[in-house]
């Protein structure tokens, strides 16, 4: 069957080539993207208005724009620098207990938890193994205990593909903070906010924003229950008042997790990308991704590749799938891919496919022909 249709004005949006399937490493942006950023900077650099309201205007957009992609109040929806960032600020407002999360977990969602160990920040990161590659609450249960102040997860894990039932999570473990690393999901498949308490999610992969900022979002209990260690002086109430000698009182909600100076051109960069994603819709790229997934299942399965498949139902899977070829080096299956056009990546010895909503059957025919030649 041929993939589902993309509005037009949503595929015209970008020009990469159509063997690009790496969407899960880092994305070509889009042309609004592009023009929004030189636009902005163009603005900075004629000087004509007052610098500061360009600058809020742009941080403004931003918190607005991601708001609404993640069905939250623009008061619980911050910008910051990086995924990392954004967990770095939970784990160093935690004061004592435990945090349980994935033990193949990407670093970012691993190193803000050992330094907050490693200041005495929290007692103890517990490191859940998955032998089966799925994240569930079965897996997890026998490490929260009444002590656990934060359950920490990857929305899709960024080595299998395998996408968490975040409201399952939430359900399961109500009391912990359920902080969630969604830069594997966040503009290509629904996030689910209101069963989260953080959501943090970078601009350089599915949502096609470049480098420079990322999506924050804090629930209420989050707030309440997080010591804003890591706020700098843009994360406090009254940021302009220099008469008053710090420490000044944190700023509302999401606004108070900011450690220095706003990171305005990703803000800028995301709201670009926001708009980009409303063109054609959330739902309507995420049935795109999941029919070039269907395809590359099936065709790599045909052509006796070996699969990591954890998933049970469709609602399992995202945009990553990682696979071997028999006799073949995964770093070499990379680079003679590279050769012929099509972009994957090697991740421990798995090659690892990621194609965004613009694949195209020609790019699943690039990679199929390639591995074709690779296997006799």
């Amino acid at each position: 069957m041929p993939f589902p249709p993309l509005p037009a004005p949503y595929r015209e949006q970008f020009r990469e080539p159509p063997g690009f399937m790496n969407s899960a490493a880092i994305s070509p942006v889009s042309k609004l993207v592009k023009s929004r950023v030189a636009d902005y900077v163009a603005d900075f650099c004629s000087a004509t208005g007052n610098l500061s309201t360009l600058l809020e205007e742009g941080m403004s957009r931003g918190r607005r724009a991601l708001a609404g992609l993640l069905d939250a109040d623009v008061p619980r929806v911050g910008v910051t620098h990086t995924t990392g960032a954004a967990i770095l600020h939970v784990a160093f407002g935690l004061r004592g207990g435990n945090v349980v999360v994935p033990e193949a977990e990407f670093p970012t969602n691993l190193y803000p938890w050992i330094r907050a160990r490693q200041a005495g920040l929290i007692d103890e990161v517990r490191r859940v193994p998955l032998p089966d590659l799925r994240l569930t609450p079965d897996h997890l249960r026998p490490f929260v205990d009444a002590s656990t102040r934060v359950v920490a997860v990857s929305h899709v894990d960024f080595a299998t593909g395998f996408r968490a039932d975040l409201a399952k999570l939430s359900e399961a473990f109500p009391e912990p903070l359920l902080v969630v690393d969604a830069i594997q999901s966040l503009g290509a498949f629904p996030v689910d906010g209101a069963s989260s308490d953080v959501v943090a999610a970078g601009s350089h992969k599915w949502m096609r924003a470049g480098f420079g900022g990322a999506a924050m979002m804090v629930s209420e209990r989050a707030v309440d229950r997080l010591t804003p260690t890591l706020t700098g002086w843009m994360g406090v109430a009254e940021p302009l008042d220099f008469q008053t000698p710090p420490p000044h009182p944190p700023a509302a909600a999401a606004a108070r997790f900011q450690m220095s100076s706003d990171p305005v051109m990703g803000a800028v960069a995301l709201a670009a990308a926001c708009e980009v994603i409303q063109m054609a819709g959330v739902g309507a790229i995420s049935r795109r991704i999941s029919a070039a997934m269907d395809r590359l299942e099936e065709e790599l399965e045909r052509i006796g590749c070996e699969l990591r498949q954890p998933w049970r139902d469709p609602g399992e899977r995202a945009g990553i799938l990682t696979f071997r070829v028999p006799g073949r080096d995964s770093a070499q299956v990379v680079e003679t891919m590279r050769e012929r056009g099509v972009v994957l990546a090697d991740r421990a010895g798995w090659v690892r496919a990621s194609p965004p909503a613009t694949t195209t059957e020609e790019s699943i025919g690039l990679l199929l022909e390639g591995l074709g030649q690779l296997m006799l």
